[in-house]
């Protein structure tokens, strides 16, 4: 929909499918009676009928509000490049998408160092996961311990040298990497 012109035909389509559904009540009886299952299918079918012959004349009714909503809009800014959608374009995102932990999405605090396990490992291997445990640290390299339900993902990352927030393994009295405490 480009237009307002475009926006009425799309909702007298959708009105013209809304008046088809009215004549479910005639057609939905006459399919059950024809099923074979004799005044049942009919009773069926009278319950169908009604059902759709409301809900769809409905449905249709507010399908063609919004394609003339639709086609308002269109025809009031025909294009959408205006000063403040380009300028929303250009803005730098101000940091990475947050890693969200459990099955659930729960939400900790923003750390860029989740967020960078987020980004360097992806959706598909850090959905779900517990927890998250710095493991060593050499470099711009890290091993981490991501904690799942089911699983343990042991994954080197690199790490760059903007993110500040990362938790520092645990070393234990001699200086090896020792047990991290809860």
């Amino acid at each position: 929909i480009r237009c307002l012109g475009d926006g009425v035909v799309e909702a007298g389509c959708s009105i013209a499918e809304g008046v088809e559904g009215i004549l479910d009540l005639v057609r939905k009886p006459v399919e059950g009676a024809q099923r074979g299952q004799g005044l049942a299918g009919v009773v069926a079918g009278v319950g169908r009928g009604v059902a759709g012959g409301l809900a769809k004349p409905l449905s249709k009714l507010g399908q063609a509000i919004s394609d003339v909503g639709t086609g308002l809009a269109a025809q009031v800014a025909p294009h959408s490049d205006s000063t403040s959608a380009r300028r929303r374009r250009a803005r730098p995102r101000q940091r990475q998408p947050r890693l969200l932990f459990l099955e659930t999405g729960a939400v900790r605090p923003f750390s860029d160092f989740e967020a960078e396990v987020l980004r360097q490992l992806g959706p598909r291997h850090a959905t779900g996961v517990e927890e998250v445990v710095p493991l060593t640290q050499q470099g711009s390299g890290r091993m981490v311990l991501l904690l799942f339900p089911t699983r343990v993902l042991i994954a080197e990352l690199r790490m760059p040298s903007l993110v500040s927030n990362a938790p520092r393994p645990a070393e234990g009295s001699d200086g090896s990497p020792g047990r991290r405490a809860p």
